[in-house]
Protein backbone atom coordinates (compact mmCIF):
# COMPACT_ATOMS: atom_id res chain seq x y z
CA UNK A 1 0.00 0.00 0.00
CA UNK A 2 1.01 3.33 -0.68
CA UNK A 3 0.77 6.46 1.24
CA UNK A 4 0.56 10.45 -0.25
CA UNK A 5 1.42 12.09 3.10
CA UNK A 6 4.93 13.30 3.54
CA UNK A 7 6.49 13.35 6.25
CA UNK A 8 7.87 16.42 7.83
CA UNK A 9 11.51 17.58 6.47
CA UNK A 10 13.20 16.92 9.71
CA UNK A 11 12.50 13.31 9.10
CA UNK A 12 14.04 12.51 6.16
CA UNK A 13 13.55 12.42 2.57
CA UNK A 14 9.88 11.40 1.66
CA UNK A 15 9.76 7.86 0.03
CA UNK A 16 7.54 7.79 -3.17
CA UNK A 17 7.97 10.77 -6.25
CA UNK A 18 11.47 11.26 -5.31
CA UNK A 19 12.49 7.70 -5.17
CA UNK A 20 10.21 7.62 -8.61
CA UNK A 21 12.33 10.38 -10.58
CA UNK A 22 15.59 8.89 -9.46
CA UNK A 23 14.42 5.73 -10.94
CA UNK A 24 13.34 7.08 -14.48
CA UNK A 25 16.62 9.37 -14.02
CA UNK A 26 18.84 6.64 -14.30
CA UNK A 27 16.44 4.29 -16.71
CA UNK A 28 16.92 7.31 -19.20
CA UNK A 29 20.44 7.88 -18.89
CA UNK A 30 20.63 4.12 -19.64
CA UNK A 31 18.58 4.30 -22.30
CA UNK A 32 20.21 7.40 -24.14
CA UNK A 33 23.94 5.55 -24.14
CA UNK A 34 22.65 1.94 -25.51
CA UNK A 35 21.02 4.14 -28.29
CA UNK A 36 24.33 6.27 -28.53
CA UNK A 37 26.48 3.09 -28.53
CA UNK A 38 24.08 2.13 -31.31
CA UNK A 39 24.72 5.25 -33.10
CA UNK A 40 28.34 4.83 -33.11
CA UNK A 41 27.66 1.32 -34.22
CA UNK A 42 26.00 2.77 -37.79
CA UNK A 43 22.87 0.77 -36.39
CA UNK A 44 20.51 4.12 -35.70
CA UNK A 45 20.49 7.45 -36.86
CA UNK A 46 20.92 10.49 -34.49
CA UNK A 47 17.16 10.94 -35.13
CA UNK A 48 16.43 7.52 -33.25
CA UNK A 49 19.05 7.62 -30.57
CA UNK A 50 16.04 7.58 -27.49
CA UNK A 51 15.74 10.23 -24.84
CA UNK A 52 17.61 13.30 -26.37
CA UNK A 53 17.55 16.33 -26.11
CA UNK A 54 16.85 18.64 -28.96
CA UNK A 55 20.38 20.40 -28.00
CA UNK A 56 21.74 17.11 -28.12
CA UNK A 57 20.30 15.64 -31.18
CA UNK A 58 21.32 18.60 -33.32
CA UNK A 59 25.08 17.57 -32.14
CA UNK A 60 24.49 14.26 -33.16
CA UNK A 61 23.25 15.09 -36.16
CA UNK A 62 26.53 16.77 -36.87
CA UNK A 63 28.61 14.30 -35.19
CA UNK A 64 31.14 12.66 -37.60
CA UNK A 65 31.48 8.78 -36.51
CA UNK A 66 34.62 7.32 -37.24
CA UNK A 67 35.13 3.79 -39.13
CA UNK A 68 36.56 2.35 -36.89
CA UNK A 69 33.23 2.88 -33.92
CA UNK A 70 31.60 0.38 -36.15
CA UNK A 71 32.81 -2.43 -35.38
CA UNK A 72 33.72 -1.69 -31.70
CA UNK A 73 31.88 -3.89 -29.26
CA UNK A 74 30.34 -2.36 -25.93
CA UNK A 75 28.99 -3.26 -22.98
CA UNK A 76 26.95 -1.39 -19.99
CA UNK A 77 27.40 -2.55 -17.26
CA UNK A 78 26.49 -0.20 -14.72
CA UNK A 79 24.79 3.10 -13.63
CA UNK A 80 24.74 5.40 -10.76
CA UNK A 81 22.74 8.47 -9.80
CA UNK A 82 25.44 11.09 -9.00
CA UNK A 83 23.26 13.63 -8.12
CA UNK A 84 19.47 14.93 -9.37
CA UNK A 85 17.05 17.53 -8.30
CA UNK A 86 13.83 18.65 -9.36
CA UNK A 87 14.93 19.59 -12.74
CA UNK A 88 18.15 18.42 -14.03
CA UNK A 89 20.07 14.91 -12.74
CA UNK A 90 23.44 13.59 -13.26
CA UNK A 91 24.14 9.66 -13.65
CA UNK A 92 27.52 7.79 -14.55
CA UNK A 93 27.13 5.22 -16.69
CA UNK A 94 29.97 2.64 -16.56
CA UNK A 95 30.74 1.28 -20.22
CA UNK A 96 32.83 -1.72 -21.32
CA UNK A 97 34.62 -1.73 -24.52
CA UNK A 98 35.04 -5.62 -24.97
CA UNK A 99 37.74 -5.44 -27.59
CA UNK A 100 40.06 -3.25 -25.66
CA UNK A 101 39.66 -4.62 -22.59
CA UNK A 102 38.49 -1.78 -20.78
CA UNK A 103 35.93 -0.24 -18.78
CA UNK A 104 35.36 3.65 -18.68
CA UNK A 105 32.74 5.95 -17.22
CA UNK A 106 30.26 7.88 -19.16
CA UNK A 107 28.80 10.91 -17.35
CA UNK A 108 25.24 12.01 -18.28
CA UNK A 109 23.58 15.28 -17.37
CA UNK A 110 19.74 14.97 -17.89
CA UNK A 111 17.03 17.95 -17.85
CA UNK A 112 13.57 17.22 -16.42
CA UNK A 113 11.35 18.90 -19.37
CA UNK A 114 7.33 18.51 -19.29
CA UNK A 115 7.65 15.73 -16.57
CA UNK A 116 9.88 13.70 -18.65
CA UNK A 117 13.86 13.46 -18.62
CA UNK A 118 16.20 14.11 -21.22
CA UNK A 119 19.83 14.28 -22.24
CA UNK A 120 21.53 17.28 -22.21
CA UNK A 121 25.16 16.17 -22.61
CA UNK A 122 27.20 12.93 -22.20
CA UNK A 123 30.80 12.71 -21.87
CA UNK A 124 33.17 15.70 -21.13
CA UNK A 125 32.64 17.16 -24.48
CA UNK A 126 29.34 16.43 -25.89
Amino acid sequence: PSSTAHSPASQGRPIGADADARFYAVAAAVRFVRGYLSFQAGRLLAEQVPSTSEELRAALKRLRVPPASRSRQTEIVGARLERIDASSARVTVRVRSVDEQLTYPLPIDLVRRDGRWSVLSAGDDA
